[in-house]
């Protein structure tokens, strides 16, 4: 149980550093636009959020994989937190 509690804390931190890196994602391709950059820069951006979110999706499903019943529901909890940031 507690190498389970390890792993899913580490996942979690991974996850909010991800959090942070999709902001920053998100600012460029603002910019990107507001600058009226060349579509290809904007494809390039695209490409990488996508890639970001499937990464992202993959450790959510270790996570989920790594956790009890009981350890899920807070897990539920916490996600909720984090995407209301």
């Amino acid at each position: 149980l507690s190498r389970s509690i390890m792993k899913a804390e580490s996942i979690v931190s991974k996850t909010e550093v991800r959090w942070a890196k999709l902001h920053v994602m998100i600012d460029q391709m603002t910019q990107l636009c507001k600058d009226a950059s060349h579509p290809d820069d904007l494809r390039e951006l695209l490409d990488d959020v996508m890639a970001f979110h499937d990464k992202t999706l993959e450790m959510q499903l270790q996570l989920e994989a790594a956790l009890t019943g009981e350890e899920r529901d807070q897990e539920a909890k916490h996600w909720v937190a984090l995407s209301e940031r």
